[in-house]
């Protein structure tokens, strides 16, 4: 199909596909310097760039929900045209168009979800992308309710992070539950001999201990960088 023949509709919607790519490439480079620039920072200019970075993140999570929304309505319309231009497979039944990988967090993967008010750990088990909703298995349920729930997909997070230098606010999965809470990174360690995965020492906020708050030692694979909750 040439661009030329295709829908003005749909051409519009390709090039703000587009768009969105370049502005979404545009915000990671800015997250990145941000980072750099909070791990150089003296304690009192921290929260400026912590500022920075929160609105940067969620600038970032907004158009790549736009773009995931629109790819896959793009991907529908242009699967309707070929269906109406090539008569010869009109007898084959063809199948929706899958989300493409990496826009959205796959199926059986790990994440933080907000659910009545709280973080929790869910297991992803289907996306549904005209609503931008997850369907997600709670890790640990309560006895009478059903472990499946629906969350909007802002409100998940993935755990695959990359490091997050110290001083960083974070949720992170509290040691034996299964719970996410508000920490700060003291610092981060990469595995090794010792430990098999990389870890982070947390200093979780209202965490104290006979007037004492003691760093916990949490995989990286359970703490994701603290979102803005509307």
């Amino acid at each position: 199909i040439q661009m030329a023949s295709l829908p003005p509709e749909l051409v519009h919607s390709l090039q703000e596909i587009d768009r969105l790519r370049k502005e979404i490439d545009k915000k990671i480079q800015k997250i990145k310097q941000e980072n750099a620039n909070l791990a150089q920072a003296d304690p009192a200019s921290r929260e400026k760039y912590w500022g920075k970075l929160r609105s940067l993140y969620l600038e970032t999570i907004t158009l790549s929900e736009k773009q995931s929304g629109l790819t896959y309505s793009c991907e529908n319309r242009v699967e309707k045209i070929i269906e109406e231009n090539f008569s010869q497979t009109a007898g084959k039944k063809r199948k929706k168009p899958e989300p493409t990988k990496g826009e959205v967090i796959g199926a059986e993967s790990m994440v933080a979800c907000f659910v009545n008010g709280n973080w929790i750990l869910g297991k992803v088990k289907s996306y549904q992308p005209k609503k931008l909703e997850y369907k997600i298995e709670d890790a640990d349920p309560d006895p009478d309710a059903n472990p499946m729930i629906t969350v909007p997909a802002k409100y998940v997070l993935s755990l695959n992070n990359p490091e997050l230098p110290k001083g960083s606010r974070v949720l992170g999965l509290y040691p034996d539950s299964t719970c996410f809470y508000p920490a700060e990174v003291v610092s981060f360690h990469k595995k090794s001999k010792k430990d098999e995965k990389a870890y982070y020492l947390l200093r979780f906020v209202d965490d104290e201990y006979d007037g004492k708050t003691i760093a916990k030692k949490i995989y990286q694979e359970n703490v994701v960088l603290e979102p803005f909750v509307e």
